[in-house]
């Protein structure tokens, strides 16, 4: 079990960070005495940009990684990671099997009652990747010191609409003595695990306009009932549009894309209905871009030399409870690239 929050508010994706910051215990803490899982990072002539298209020959030859993820309560998650770069930018794909699609995050709704759209929000399936900013950053959150993450977060149904992930910063700072801090806003303090004092949590996101935000309500002349209401910013911009991602779910990566039941039209490659058509089995296999070094030196992890780069990854699956999968820590490792410094 995971020690609980002494207090907490809600964060941005609807989750409470209390949960991530618990199953960390378990997970993360004393792994320096395992061998660490090596995601080998294979060199490739050019590696592209998120284009709707998740390519199986591209990703083939990349070596998987597979690793078991962990909920609190010891339910596991299997999950494959594959990477790729080119000297210049990184990326990394992480596949998980889900055969029960939450792809649904915020959408306008009709309410005949009312005669007008109501905004809804629904928990939604997502996946993290987290990199230590803070040289010697424990990765368990609730130990000395301080520390802060580069943390890429994709959502399903909201990430899709503008190919860019939600780039952040993980904020976790140690305070000593015997009273908590006031906490701060959208933050979450915790006794800690070692040293005494307390452990306060929150997340920041980088400067910049988004990649997706809530559009305009529908027309009141819309003939369906239920639209999603994520929409590409037209002036994204800045640092939080630093990571690029899109994600799919299919049978197997060689599959077509699952066609989707969009209120009563049928979306081929949608990510906003609510119901797959063919009732099988199928995997999350979310894509992340990002440039190997970018300009904003505070909030993103720089990818210097050939690592081995520290990193952990989570998933968040709404029908099994909604709390995170998480990894142990793992380390990432590129192969060189001739004529480029790696």
């Amino acid at each position: 079990m995971f020690m609980r929050a002494l207090t907490a508010s809600r964060f941005r994706s609807g989750f409470r960070l209390a949960l991530v910051a618990g199953l960390m215990l378990p997970l993360l803490a004393g792994c320096g005495r395992l061998t660490t899982p090596t995601l080998h990072v294979r060199a490739v002539p050019a590696v592209p940009e998120p284009n709707a298209l998740i390519e199986q020959s591209l990703w083939e030859p990349a070596r998987p990684l597979r690793v078991e993820l962990v909920q609190a309560g010891g339910q596991t998650l299997p999950a494959e990671l594959r990477a790729i770069h080119d000297g210049r930018a990184l990326s990394i794909l992480l596949t998980w099997a889900d055969p029960t699609e939450s792809i649904v995050h915020q959408s306008w709704s009709w309410n005949p009652a009312r005669q007008e759209w109501l905004l809804r929000t629904f928990a939604n399936d997502r996946a993290w990747l987290l990199f230590p900013l803070t040289p010697a950053a424990p990765l368990d959150l609730l130990v000395p010191p301080s520390a802060q993450y580069d943390l890429w977060e994709w959502q399903s149904a909201w990430s899709n609409a503008s190919g860019y992930a939600d780039d952040k910063r993980l904020l976790v700072d140690h305070h000593p003595g015997p009273h908590p801090p006031e906490p701060r806003e959208e933050a979450v303090i915790y006794s800690a695990r070692r040293g005494g004092g307390f452990v306060q949590i929150g997340t920041l996101a980088d400067e910049g306009l988004p990649g997706t935000i809530i559009g305009p309500r529908p027309p009141r002349s819309a003939k369906r009932t239920i639209v999603d209401a994520a929409s590409a910013h037209p002036r994204a911009a800045g640092s939080i549009i630093d990571v690029g991602a899109q994600g799919d779910h299919r049978k197997d990566l060689s599959a077509t894309t699952t066609i989707w039941e969009t209120g009563s039209q049928r979306q081929p490659g949608q990510w906003f209905g609510e119901t797959p058509l063919e009732d099988r089995p199928g995997s999350y296999y979310v894509e992340y871009y990002r440039l190997l070094h970018t300009e904003d030196l505070a909030a993103d992890y720089q990818f210097e030399g050939r690592g081995p780069h520290r990193f952990a990854v989570a998933v968040f699956d709404v029908n099994r409870g909604g709390d995170p999968f998480i990894s142990r820590p793992l380390r990432l490792v590129f192969s060189k690239l001739p004529d480029s410094g790696l």
